[in-house]
């Protein structure tokens, strides 16, 4: 896979890949809910993906220097947005 960008040697591409999904599977989820509850969770969805996001990386240690940090935790929290986001726009 050849990116535009040179990504810095702790971000790879398939963590990127992976926060991407978490977030498409968490905003599929709340979607559906929507349909079945007949609401709207567009905006809220962004709000959860992103708490969601933050809260894994926190766990898993991204914002600590040691691990690259903050700007790790803060590209991979991003990571998981665009999902919601597209959920957004097209609502």
């Amino acid at each position: 896979m050849h990116l535009p960008i040179t990504l810095p040697p702790w971000l790879s591409p398939k963590g990127l890949r992976d926060h991407l999904i978490a977030g498409a599977a968490i905003s599929a989820f709340f979607f559906f809910l929507g349909l079945i509850l007949h609401c709207d969770f567009a905006v809220p969805n962004l709000f959860t993906v992103g708490f969601v996001g933050v809260a894994h990386e926190v766990g898993d240690g991204d914002f600590k220097s040691i691990n690259n940090g903050p700007l790790n935790g803060i590209v991979n929290a991003l990571a998981f947005l665009p999902a919601p986001i597209v959920y957004i726009l097209l609502s």
